[in-house]
């Protein structure tokens, strides 16, 4: 994530130059902002406009803002910028003496809950999180959607799923099924027919439920064939009827695909911006060597030396073929393919948890200290009778993990028969 972290007294500014390595070690990109009198001290960046000007800086290009002082500084300082829950960053609020962790603004959409847990375990200190689907621990769409890249059609719809889970209702899953344990809230039985439901999928007329929210994920390619100085009003124009008549949802557009001869292609171009996906081209020579059976035009062979570039460009992105949902020319002047790439492994990440014992865990990725994170925040906040004993290859890995009661970290690379000693030793 990109952070901006902003301080006020004296040790605020030591706690935000504390904060700020400890982020950046974890892979974040941080900068910090202080008082002028105190950023020399503390090698941080001087404040010389105010909180608000500041804040309005960044508040568009960075994913998370962190203040470190009065709860009432971060609230007056992006009051004037907020905008909508599926675009504003995450905003931490953190007290001078870094007791207290805050989750502001955007705490599932922007990943401010998790943030402020992470910040937390940095400091020692303990994350409020206020969001009611944590606190309950039920099921959140906008989380799950976040996790798995999946676009949310309608933010209201959402609000409303998520209140009927509050409320006790189950809600309908259908489409991609994701991998994991299904939560208790959903249900795959058409049976119980819940009024609201959540649809996965690209396809806009997919509408099992009375009401139904549709989770968009990215997989729909373009190939896309055309002769010169077509214009870009003209293939958006087509591009966008097109998807219409298919059903396709525009938020499932992943890239664009054609012949290297037309990568310099201004309405291809334009479309791919239009859009924010990538325009990939491939040379005569790779599409030609495409499996399967297409059509063939002597015209298009004689210009780009392939005889069907629409069709024969979209399954060069990936490593498999993919069904070609719809070929389509319009005024002879360019051909149209869409193809659905195979879906991402979508997964609900519901870890079930024996709350007592011992835990051993071989923490050499990214995910292994955020498991480690994740036990410790359930030992802390349910009181669990729990030992972690976690294995991490180097002494830098080591420093990236908490000092815990329950936590026993051994820095060393093992082999095979290393990890087995270990596995008798705690169980």
């Amino acid at each position: 994530m990109r952070i901006t972290i902003f301080s006020f007294t004296h040790n605020g500014a030591a706690l935000a130059a504390s904060l700020a390595k400890d982020l950046v070690q974890s892979g974040h990109l941080c900068q910090a902002f202080t008082m002028p009198k105190y950023a020399a001290e503390f090698h941080l960046q001087a404040m010389k406009k105010s909180v608000t000007d500041l804040t309005g800086s960044f508040f568009s290009s960075e994913d998370a803002l962190i203040y470190i002082g009065a709860c009432g500084i971060a609230v007056r300082a992006i009051a004037p910028f907020l905008q909508d829950k599926t675009t504003d960053p995450c905003v931490l609020s953190i007290d001078e003496q870094g007791r207290y962790v805050i989750s502001l603004l955007s705490g599932h959409i922007g990943g401010g809950n998790e943030l402020a847990i992470q910040a937390a375990s940095l400091l020692g200190a303990t994350p409020i999180i206020s969001t009611a689907t944590d606190l309950n621990h039920k099921f959140a769409v906008d989380v799950f959607a976040t996790k798995n890249h999946l676009k949310i059609s309608d933010m209201t719809l959402a609000k409303k799923i998520s209140a009927a889970i509050l409320d006790g209702e189950k809600t309908g899953l259908s489409g991609i099924i994701p991998q994991g344990s299904l939560p208790d809230e959903l249900t795959l039985n058409p049976n119980e027919l819940p009024k609201l439901g959540i649809c996965i999928s690209p396809f806009t007329d997919q509408k099992p439920y009375t009401e139904t929210l549709h989770l968009i994920p990215r997989q729909t390619v373009l190939g896309i064939g055309c002769r010169k100085d077509i214009s870009p009003e003209d293939m958006e124009s087509f591009v966008e009827r097109t998807l219409q008549e298919q059903h396709i949802s525009p938020d499932s557009l992943l890239a664009i695909a054609s012949i290297d001869l037309k990568q310099k292609e201004s309405c291809l171009i334009e479309l791919s911006h239009k859009y924010q996906i990538p325009f990939h081209t491939y040379d005569a020579l790779t599409l030609s060597q495409v499996q399967g059976q297409f059509s063939s035009s002597e015209y298009v062979k004689t210009v780009t030396g392939v005889d069907n570039v629409c069709r024969e460009s979209r399954p060069c992105l990936f490593w498999s073929r993919f069904p070609l949902l719809c070929i389509k020319p319009l005024i002879q002047v360019k051909l149209f393919a869409i193809a659905m790439a195979c879906p991402y492994s979508y997964t609900f990440r519901k870890v079930v948890i024996h709350h007592y014992g011992n835990y051993l865990i071989f923490a050499g990725t990214t995910e292994g200290r955020e498991l480690t994170q994740f036990l410790l925040n359930m030992i802390n906040e349910e009181h669990l009778q729990m030992h972690l004993t976690v294995c991490i290859a180097t002494d830098y890995g080591r420093l990236m993990l908490p000092e815990h009661k329950a936590l026993t970290v051994l820095a060393s690379r093992l082999n095979e028969q290393e990890m087995e000693a270990h596995e008798q030793k705690c169980f």
